[in-house]
């Protein structure tokens, strides 16, 4: 069974892609800032990583790019069309796979998008 990390600060929407993933076959495990999502890195065998923006994505995926380099890492965050480019030049400079711009985007579709950009890889 894959294994997921979704680190972002909303508890309502963490909680709406912890049931999405886990419905579709993977466990899923939620974590609100860099401390939980170490320990859950670090304890567990995860393939892929969620993370917010505004929970210091970048850095969080500088970090554990460094010691897991099998580990798929997206970026999530919100921001206007000029700063996507510049966001997805930053995730994939941090060692990221992609980043994901959430701002017109239902929680209940970020399993699609992710598993579709894991397909493409």
């Amino acid at each position: 069974m894959s294994k997921i990390v979704i680190a972002v600060s909303n508890h309502e929407v963490a909680e709406i892609h912890r049931k999405n993933f886990f419905n579709e076959g993977l466990e899923a495990f939620i974590a609100f800032d860099r401390k939980d999502i170490m320990d859950i890195v670090n304890k567990e065998k995860i393939d892929i990583l969620l993370v917010g923006k505004d929970l210091n994505g970048f850095e969080i995926s500088e970090e554990i790019r460094k010691n897991n380099p099998n580990i798929k890492i997206f970026i999530v965050g919100v921001g206007d069309s000029l700063i996507l480019k510049e966001n997805q030049k930053k995730a994939v400079e941090s060692g990221a796979n992609d980043f994901i711009d959430v701002v017109h985007i239902m929680p209940d579709n970020v399993y699609d998008i992710v598993m579709g950009r894991m397909k493409n890889e």
